[in-house]
């Protein structure tokens, strides 16, 4: 089983006079399972210092945290790392740009490209405040480079089978044993079904100190819905984008179905409703039909968690769905009302 990295790279960009406030974001960060990337402790004896920062430190990374005071305003090396071309190189290959000023007088201070962002205030006093957010930054930058990088994987994947399929075509050859079309036929006929599941519709009930009703989720019940989904087309759309299975990342895969879209677009009554989906967990079944691999993440000594992310089998598996011509990408999604509250 291949080596998998579970956690996000962030390099911090400081003044050594900040290294105080500095050592604390780390130790926090590293709390919540990032890899801080600094200088003075990733660079070996003798490795060169520049090579070392550009080549091996910042397009290793996920994030780069800068932090700007009037230390580091003063720092050419700080400069050097937030250089506007070497940001730009960064955002072609997401790595996201994360500025942060001491003080709001620091901030009219910046390069004029760098005071167009976003750039919050945090010091000691507010660092619990702004700390939960750069942390969702930075593990959003990790998933979302994960993410472009399988679908990419898959995408080369799926044209490689593409080419292998056409050559055997034409040498009249047989693309699967008879052990694999004997079970391939067996696993189609048990996942040849549709997938049926919970749609709920939550109205907000709750009001602000004006007696104003305000969007929040959940709120009260307002109607349910089931919905039916070929599994097996789905399963194919859904590896074609994800690596990894749980149910959030199918929930999340099916609310930007373009079908499912378009069918939640026209359900809410008004504006203070919300469609809320609740598939069914298939990591059971799918495990059983050896189309999961499974991780085990220890984050502490109390707290491990299995990840499942998809084997080559089911790639080939969904192969021989479209060799055998079982798959149309074109599947219909149906959302019916069966309770209204």
């Amino acid at each position: 089983m291949r080596e998998r990295i579970n956690k996000p790279r962030v390099f911090l960009s400081y003044a050594r006079k900040d290294v105080t406030f500095i050592e604390r974001v780390d130790a926090d960060l590293r709390k919540c399972q990032v890899e801080p990337w600094r200088d003075e402790y990733e660079i070996r004896d003798g490795q060169p210092w520049m090579s070392a920062i550009f080549e091996d430190g910042i397009p290793t990374c996920d994030a780069i945290l800068a932090y700007f005071t009037d230390n580091s305003l003063s720092s050419s090396m700080v400069a050097k790392e937030v250089d506007s071309a070497m940001l730009r190189r960064l955002l072609d290959s997401k790595v996201i740009f994360l500025p942060y000023v001491d003080a709001d007088a620091t901030r009219a201070k910046l390069r004029v490209d760098i005071q167009t962002l976003q750039c919050r205030v945090w010091n000691v006093e507010n660092y619990y405040e702004i700390l939960p957010s750069v942390v969702a930054e930075i593990w959003r930058s990790y998933y979302e480079r994960n993410l472009e990088g399988a679908v990419a994987t898959e995408k080369a994947r799926r044209l490689e089978l593409e080419l292998e399929l056409q050559k055997i075509q034409q040498g009249n050859s047989n693309v699967f044993n008879n052990q694999e079309n004997g079970e391939f036929q067996f696993i189609y006929e048990k996942l040849n079904r549709n997938l049926e599941f919970e749609g709920i519709m939550y109205e907000a009930t709750f009001t602000d100190n004006e007696g104003k009703r305000v969007k929040n989720i959940p709120g009260r019940r307002a109607a349910e819905y089931s919905i039916s989904i070929p599994l097996v087309p789905l399963l194919g759309s859904f590896v074609k984008a994800y690596d990894r299975y749980d149910n959030w990342a199918l929930d999340r895969f099916l609310y930007q179905n373009k079908n499912i879209r378009h069918h939640a677009a026209v359900l809410p009554a008004n504006d203070l409703q919300n469609f809320s989906l609740r598939t069914p967990d298939l990591t059971r079944e799918l495990y059983a039909y050896e189309f999961l691999e499974r991780t085990l993440e220890e984050r502490t000594a109390h707290d491990k968690r299995y990840f499942y992310f998809f084997t080559p089998k089911i790639h080939r598996f969904l192969f021989w769905c479209d060799y055998n011509k079982l798959i149309d990408e074109n599947y219909p999604i149906v959302i019916s009302k069966t309770k209204e509250n």
